[in-house]
């Protein structure tokens, strides 16, 4: 049952993204620098899942433990691909409006499956 709670909230966030970022334009202008929001997101994140790997490697002894460092180097290039969106998405808010930018979001699901019937040679079924 928790899953639907956090599925709910992750869609309402998601979905409410591009408003909550508008709303807070005053005169069609941000009163913040928008490029820190997303940086400050992204250190937020790095900080949080860096205290869980240090309980996580601090709970196991050093023979058993399994953390990968190699995989653990690769994870902040989601991280820098996400900053570089929301920066991105900041910059669009200003020139359109809220409903055009989340209807041009959602092109992001139909572009996905046309990159992936291209260079992955997968056939997608009309349900997919």
């Amino acid at each position: 049952m928790k899953w639907y709670i956090a599925a709910f909230l992750l869609t309402v966030l998601t979905s409410s993204q591009g408003i909550l970022t508008t709303l807070s334009q005053s005169n069609g202008k941000y009163k913040y620098d928008y490029a820190t929001v997303p940086f400050l997101a992204e250190v937020f994140k790095l900080i949080v899942s860096s205290v869980f790997l240090w309980r996580e490697c601090k709970k196991l002894p050093p023979p058993k433990m399994t953390t990968d460092w190699i995989t653990v180097r690769l994870f902040p290039i989601p991280s820098v691909i996400y900053l570089i969106h929301n920066n991105v998405q900041f910059a669009t808010l200003m020139y359109v409006d809220t409903s055009t930018y989340q209807i041009m979001g959602n092109l992001k699901i139909v572009t996905t499956g046309i990159l992936f019937r291209l260079f992955l040679k997968k056939k997608l079924n009309n349900l997919q």
